[in-house]
């Protein structure tokens, strides 16, 4: 985390593994980890470097840590996976079951509503080998300063379903933009 850290998340865990300062290829997991416990005991889903620190998240929460300290920032947003978080003009926006938002690594704000009806019966499929909760079925990226979120088929309130559904955020102007049924789409997992 700013710091020449490298640091990995063993799914499904709420432990972090990390090398020695400036030493990608050195290891000690016996004793170079620590844990992201919080009352959800939820597993880590993404790791974020951002501004000199190491941005952990989990489904419902989001921590901070610094080599010194590790710093729950927020207890009901976080990440369905280590795609959602990305890091667009020195902010961070993500995805998570509470909603869409944007983050300085300290508060948070609620940017999804506007879109709620498309993200909020969002059904996450997890990936089915061995005992891991990885979210598969959606992703996000950044074009430019677009935060751009896929949330593949969903179904909304009144039964009507679409299919491939991508929500595009232009972080300049604060608007929302939905695109479906791109066949083609490539996702970006």
């Amino acid at each position: 985390a700013g710091n020449g850290l490298v640091a990995i998340a063993s799914s499904p865990t709420t432990r972090i593994f990390y090398s020695a300062i400036n030493d990608g290829t050195t290891w000690t997991p016996a004793s170079d980890y620590f844990d992201v416990e919080d009352t959800t005991n939820e597993p880590v889903t993404g790791l974020k470097e951002y501004s000199n620190f190491l941005m952990i998240f989990k489904w419902n929460s989001m921590h901070r840590y610094n080599l010194a300290s590790l710093t729950q920032v927020n207890n009901q947003v976080g990440a369905w996976n280590h795609f959602c978080p990305q890091e667009i003009n020195k902010l961070l926006y993500t995805f998570s079951p509470a909603g869409i938002f944007v983050t300085n690594g300290e508060s948070t704000q609620n940017i999804g509503e506007p879109v709620k009806e498309y993200w909020k019966n969002f059904q996450p499929i997890f990936e089915t080998s061995g005992t891991s909760r990885i979210v598969t079925n959606c992703s996000a990226g950044r074009y430019k300063y677009f935060y751009l979120l896929f949330i593949g088929d969903i179904t909304l309130d009144d039964a009507s379903t679409l299919s491939d559904v991508v929500l595009v955020y232009n972080t300049i102007t604060k608007s929302w933009t939905l695109y479906d049924g791109f066949t083609d789409l490539i996702n970006f997992i």
